[in-house]
């Protein structure tokens, strides 16, 4: 986080933003068991629909 804001040019009001609204979602984002749930369900959801597409996001 902290090397995202040195590279980036935010002033230091967007910065205290940035990093108040970041700090809400960072550990459940990063979280290791959190996020193979979510690779496991997504994978599991792309294989077993039935038919080959592209996802709709």
């Amino acid at each position: 986080m902290a090397e995202i804001l040195e590279n980036e040019n935010l002033d230091d009001e967007q910065k205290r933003k940035l990093t108040y609204l970041f700090q809400k979602d960072y550990a459940v984002l990063t979280a290791e068991p959190r996020l193979r749930g979510y690779c496991k369900d997504l994978v599991w959801h792309f294989n077993e629909r039935g038919y080959q597409e592209k996802p709709c996001w």
